[in-house]
């Protein structure tokens, strides 16, 4: 079942990265475009999400930062938006968007937002658009991107759900992946003891489901029911 689900997933996931750069091409307050992550090191399986860097235009800047909630939404049905700026640089933002694809199961999408002097292509990223002719780098993307960042949130209860109901979608993938060992370590950072095996893993995701379902807007429910549907039958296929 995993098989067929994924090699859909991939392809609703290829066809969403060729729209978003058609929409990047028509865009001028966009600079560049670049693929991070597993794809840009072409080291993708049929699972694997979307890692974005685009670099924005001096003068758009400031507004796409500021409104980065619905420059997001432009990209497709997006039923949860998520913002880290602990993971960006302190002069930009990162987004974390879930979208639905054509296809069984959605698509997060992490958003880095860059100003123009922070653009660069390492040898580890896959330029999408280039308007501006980014420096190149022989620091792999993770070592180029060590600047200064904001720190991470107060654990408020709030923010405590929030991030639960970010990281089940990855949870689920984990599952359906097999690594077991990322699902219970995040898990356990959200307050999810639980054992080891994929069953333990399952049912401590549904319990966190169970949980933190109220604050789900309906869209995003159904995603996650539905996600964790699939990763349920995998488990017990298994």
């Amino acid at each position: 079942m995993t098989t067929g689900a994924g090699e859909c997933f991939a392809a609703a996931r290829n066809a969403w990265v060729r729209a978003a750069t058609m929409r990047f091409e028509t865009d001028e307050r966009i600079d560049a475009a670049l693929v991070a992550g597993s794809l840009g090191r072409r080291t993708a399986d049929n699972w694997s999400d979307v890692d974005l860097v685009v670099v924005l235009d001096r003068d758009a800047k400031d507004d796409i930062l500021t409104n980065r909630d619905e420059f997001v939404r432009r990209f497709g049905a997006a039923v949860f938006v998520f913002d880290s700026p602990w993971n960006a640089p302190l002069d930009g933002a990162q987004v974390n968007a879930l979208y639905n694809v054509d296809g069984p199961w959605p698509l997060y999408v992490d958003w880095d937002l860059w100003p123009p002097g922070r653009g660069a292509v390492s040898p580890d990223v896959q330029v999408l658009l280039d308007r501006v002719g980014l420096p190149v780098t022989r620091a792999l993307f993770d070592e180029y991107r060590s600047w200064p960042r904001q720190s991470g949130p107060d654990p408020t209860p709030e923010r405590l759900r929030r991030a639960r109901l970010a990281m089940l979608p990855i949870i689920a993938k984990c599952l359906v992946r097999r690594d077991l060992a990322r699902a219970q370590q995040i898990l356990a950072n959200l307050g999810y003891q639980t054992g080891s095996t994929a069953t333990d893993l399952a049912v401590a995701a549904n319990t966190m489901w169970t949980d933190t379902r109220p604050d789900a807007t309906e869209p995003l429910a159904r995603t996650i029911d539905h996600m964790l549907l699939i990763a349920s039958q995998v488990v017990e296929g298994a």
